[in-house]
C-alpha cells in the first residue's frame, strides 16, 4: 500500500496535539513509522510508564515476557538507547550485532520473531528521555540510511506532541484571563513545550509566516517583545 509521507507527517502532526493520552500519541508514532518506515514488529514505552508498553505486530504473550524479564533486559538495551538520545535514531548494531545471542532480551523477545535489524528511536526534550521507540525486521531488509532520515522526521513532531503531554513546569498553564484566540493559545502552548516557528508550521499544516502573524498578534495583547517573553507572561499571569 502505498502512503503519502506528508499524508503520515499531517496526520501525526493531528495526533500530537489531540490525541488524550500519551499511550495515544505513541500508538500514532509507530503507525506513523509503520507506514514511512516498515517493520515487523515494534515496541514503545515511555520513562512514566515502563510496564505499560505500546507494541504492534507481537501479541500479549510477548508483552508479559518483556515486563517480567524487564530489569535484566534494560542494562543491555543502555547501549544503543544512550546512543539514540545523543542521536535521536540509531540503527541498532549492538543487540543485533554478530554477538547477539549472548543477550538475553535477544534470545527471549526479539529472536523468536524472526528479527535480525533493529532501530531505536527516543524522543529527548528538556534534557528528558520522554518515549523509546523499538523497531525490527527479518532478514530481508536491514535499516538504511534513509529509514533513518525518515524516522527523524517523525521524531521532530512527536518530541513536540511528547511535551504537550508531559505536566507543564510548575502546574503552570497558558495565561487565560487576556483574550487570545484559539489559534494565538495553541501558539502559546506549542512554544511552552519547546517547539519553533518551523515545528508549530509542521503540527498545525500553516506556513511559517501564518505562525509569525499569530505570534505578533499574541506578543501585542501580551505586551511582550519575544517568543520566550510572551510564554513568561502568560504562565506567570496564570500563577498569579
Amino acid at each position: 500500500m502505498h502512503f503519502s509521507t506528508e499524508r503520515v507527517m499531517r496526520e501525526l502532526a493531528e495526533a500530537a496535539l489531540e490525541a488524550p493520552t500519551r499511550a495515544d500519541l505513541r500508538r500514532s508514532t509507530l503507525a506513523a513509522l509503520q507506514a514511512l518506515l516498515g517493520y515487523d514488529f515494534a515496541i514503545s514505552w515511555s520513562t512514566r510508564a515502563l510496564l505499560e508498553p505500546v507494541t504492534l505486530g507481537v501479541d500479549g504473550d510477548f508483552v508479559r515476557r518483556f515486563e517480567a524479564g524487564l530489569p535484566r533486559y534494560l542494562p543491555e538495551l543502555e547501549g544503543p538507547l544512550r546512543l539514540a538520545v545523543t542521536q535521536g535514531v540509531v540503527v541498532d548494531r549492538v543487540i543485533f550485532g554478530p554477538a547477539r545471542e549472548r543477550f538475553a532480551f535477544y534470545r527471549d523477545i526479539v529472536g523468536p520473531l524472526g528479527a535480525r535489524h533493529g532501530l531505536t528511536v527516543a524522543a529527548v526534550a528538556r534534557g528528558r528521555t520522554m518515549a523509546v521507540f523499538r523497531l525490527g525486521r527479518g532478514d530481508r531488509r536491514p535499516f538504511r540510511a534513509g529509514d533513518v532520515q525518515r524516522a527523524q522526521r517523525v521524531l521532530s513532531i512527536v518530541r513536540v506532541g511528547e511535551l504537550l503531554h508531559a505536566a507543564p513546569p510548575d502546574g503552570a498553564s497558558p495565561e487565560e484571563g487576556v483574550r487570545l484566540t484559539p489559534r494565538e493559545r495553541e501558539m502559546i502552548e506549542l512554544f511552552s513545550a519547546g517547539a519553533t516557528y518551523a515545528d508549530a508550521a509542521r503540527l498545525l499544516g500553516v506556513t511559517i509566516n501564518t505562525i509569525r502573524d499569530h505570534v505578533r498578534s499574541a506578543y501585542d495583547k501580551l505586551n511582550a517583545a519575544s517568543k520566550a517573553e510572551a510564554v513568561a507572561r502568560a504562565l506567570k499571569s496564570r500563577r498569579d
